[in-house]
């Protein structure tokens, strides 16, 4: 009977009728309900953590829940950590009804250089507005070129299909059977774009059970979304070749630096974190650094305490240039650092520093520890530095 109707209706009818009362459905069922903010950083603790862009719109959005942590990409980070067996950070940017033509404006604000990885969400917002196949295909193939073309090397892009639109909205019995077909016809290209391209992996959208309302959506949902895709997902980790390089970009590193206003935060949060860490790790010394410019100073430090030093002598230089951080076990033993300040005056031999990043996801400085011996140290324990970092990044965010 369904199609019955939309063969008698004309196109044009059909997609003004459609366009009008999805945009009711998506206001009546999602526009009220609890949603995260656009852009958060979700972690899942682990050693040598990957760093992921999860960008897009439509289920990626967070409807029905208040962080970003309940939802999807908190339950993908989650997922393939322990797929992986290594730490994932995700940095969420996500808009309401963001369609694929405008996805370019938004993407252009992220630095790419800083990702391991991108997931994609794409498609959605166009398939409840009718878009033209044609149309979509093209906006979908430019922006995975934007995509390939933002780095210096190959970045893995995992792409989430659009959701048959009747699992995730309520609509007319009529509507949601048009646009379940315009999602399949979406998907089938998108598929096909995917397997044309080393760098593309495509990723179904699967669901089970009754749709529910967004403003309702239960955290099961998104723990069973999720699932299936980080079995698609992780093993697209093993083509990262070259880890994401945030020291490639120090131009806009050293810009956020320049804005950062680091006194807004008490100086005893600084304290209390670098006690922490000292404590946690049983070290000589710990610190908060921040690189400007050409000089690393302290922000703070507990035990040892040092003056700002040039930054070819420091060790923090080399923490901010990788997402995981930087480890010395001897400093001696080290030829970058054999002659340094830190080896030769203040006799430090060994040093663990994960990097600090402010709201924009720039590398300024780092959280540290230090000794006068030579010490290993474990897994567990950069886990829980990187877990101090992450406090002072989270008032970094609430002073922004």
């Amino acid at each position: 009977m369904g199609y019955e109707i939309l063969s008698i209706l004309s196109t044009d009818v059909l997609l003004s009728i459609a366009t009008k009362l999805s945009e009711k459905s998506r206001s009546n069922d999602c526009g009220s309900g609890p949603r995260p903010a656009s852009r958060e950083v979700i972690r899942s603790d682990g050693p040598s953590p990957y760093r992921v862009l999860f960008f897009g719109g439509g289920p990626a959005v967070g409807y029905g829940v208040l962080s970003h942590d309940l939802a999807l990409a908190g339950n993908l980070a989650r997922g393939l950590t322990e797929s992986t067996g290594h730490g994932i950070d995700i940095d969420v940017v996500v808009q309401v009804d963001l369609r694929c033509r405008d996805m370019p404006t938004l993407l252009a604000e992220v630095d790419l250089e800083q990702f391991d990885i991108v997931v994609l969400s794409v498609g959605t917002q166009d398939v409840l507005d009718y878009c033209p196949a044609d149309e979509l295909s093209t906006a979908v193939e430019q922006l995975l070129n934007l995509l390939r073309e933002g780095t210096q090397r190959m970045l893995p892009v995992s792409v989430i299909a659009a959701p048959a639109v009747s699992s995730v909205l309520h609509l007319e019995p009529v509507l949601a059977r048009a646009a379940d077909q315009r999602a399949f016809e979406f998907n089938s290209r998108l598929q096909k774009l995917c397997e044309t391209r080393p760098d593309l992996t495509y990723v179904p959208f699967e669901h089970e059970g009754e749709t529910v309302p967004c403003r309702e959506r239960a955290l099961a949902s998104y723990r069973q979304w999720a699932s299936p895709m980080v079995d698609v997902i992780a093993p697209t980790f093993e083509l990262v070749r070259d880890r994401a390089h945030p020291g490639r970009r120090e131009h806009a590193r050293q810009a956020a630096v320049d804005r950062l206003g680091l006194t807004s935060i008490p100086q005893d949060v600084f304290d209390s974190v670098t006690r922490s860490a000292r404590r946690m790790l049983g070290t000589r010394g710990a610190g908060v650094t921040v690189i400007d410019h050409d000089q690393q100073r302290f922000t703070s430090t507990t035990g040892d305490g040092f003056p700002a030093i040039p930054r070819r002598h420091g060790f923090c230089g080399y923490a901010i240039q990788t997402n995981h951080g930087f480890v010395v076990e001897d400093a001696l033993q080290d030829a970058r650092l054999a002659d340094s300040y830190f080896t030769q005056t203040a006799k430090l031999r060994s040093y663990a520093g994960i990097p600090i990043r402010d709201p924009s996801g720039h590398m300024i400085g780092a959280l540290c520890v230090y000794d006068d011996k030579p010490r290993q140290f474990t897994t567990a324990q950069i886990v829980m530095l990187r877990s101090l970092a992450h406090l002072l990044e989270k008032e970094l965010c609430a002073t922004a």
